[in-house]
């Protein structure tokens, strides 16, 4: 697979260097060097810590034990020399970008074109600040680990080795115990995998230890967690599996993540701008069903 021709090498090299290109924008700000800022909880979240106290690699009493790994592995070598960690937190960037660019052009062979296009979009957005505090490394830390994940599933849906995934497995459990940033897509992604007829029956089920993977970690933060633990999630009191909320909230954030990119190109058409919106995206969204049933 990993076998490219004059073209395709030639091809990937230019990808790799525009992922690289527009991935800057988060590290090219001479700021971060000569006066790095501290924003939100970079002060108690990893300021104090390093100076007043040490982080654990491991805490059984987070709600999230493998949340201050990162800095538990940063912190002993670069103390408080704050740039150091936004080199770390643009190469996560980088990184994660990369990875989802392979991504595409492993699931998607006959439109590898796709794979370009789709990382850079992946990088820039959302265009959000936030994604330059030091405290929101740890997030894209567990994005990259659930997106090696996902390519190790990808790769071994196509062609085998079991080693695949167990380190997929692996990753995803390290993610998951990190942040759940990646388990919506970790968990589509095995079942659209598993869904997929190109991809022996032996494979497919195989796959469901993904699948039995986030049973267990859901299992483990609703149930085991604040029972046997008694590890308090605040984050629970506002929890709901009701499907008409989570279907409306789904709806809501899809409509603000699609509108968000062509919503300025349409303010000239003043108040019918919403009704285009939504009939082109309903044609859009037809398409791509037909186009996902066809490889099912």
């Amino acid at each position: 697979m990993f076998k490219l021709d004059p073209i395709d090498k030639r091809d990937t090299i230019f990808s790799v260097l525009a992922i690289i290109a527009v991935s800057l924008i988060f590290i090219l700000d001479p700021r971060y060097f000569i006066n790095p800022a501290l924003r939100s909880d970079d002060w108690n979240l990893l300021i104090e810590p390093t100076v007043f106290d040490s982080f654990d690699f491991i805490n059984f009493s987070n709600r999230r034990p493998f949340y201050f790994s990162l800095f538990a592995v940063l912190s002993p070598i670069f103390h408080l020399r704050i740039s150091l960690y936004y080199v770390v937190n643009w190469l996560l960037i980088l990184f994660s970008g990369l990875t989802f660019y392979q991504i595409l052009r492993s699931a998607f062979p006959k439109y590898r074109w796709m794979a370009l296009p789709g990382a850079l979009i992946f990088i820039i957005y959302p265009v959000n600040y936030a994604r330059t505090w030091l405290i929101t490394s740890i997030n894209t830390f567990a994005l990259l680990l659930g997106l090696i994940s996902i390519l190790l599933l990808v790769l071994y849906s196509k062609e085998g080795k079991t080693w695949r995934l167990f380190l997929g497995n692996l990753l995803a459990l390290a993610s998951l115990g990190t942040y759940e940033v990646a388990l919506g897509v970790i968990l589509l992604t095995a079942a659209l995998l598993m869904l997929n007829r190109e991809t022996p029956k032996k494979r497919r089920y195989l796959m469901l230890s993904i699948i039995l993977l986030v049973i267990l970690f859901l299992s483990w933060r609703l149930l085991f967690q604040p029972r046997f633990f008694e590890v308090n999630d605040f984050y629970l009191e506002s929890f709901t599996v009701s499907p008409t909320t989570l279907l409306r909230r789904f709806a809501q954030g899809l409509f603000i993540f699609l509108f968000n990119w062509v919503g300025p190109l349409l303010i000239p058409l003043g108040d019918i701008k919403y009704w285009v919106f939504t009939i082109a995206g309903a044609i859009l969204l037809a398409f791509l069903i037909i186009l996902i049933w066809r490889r099912i």
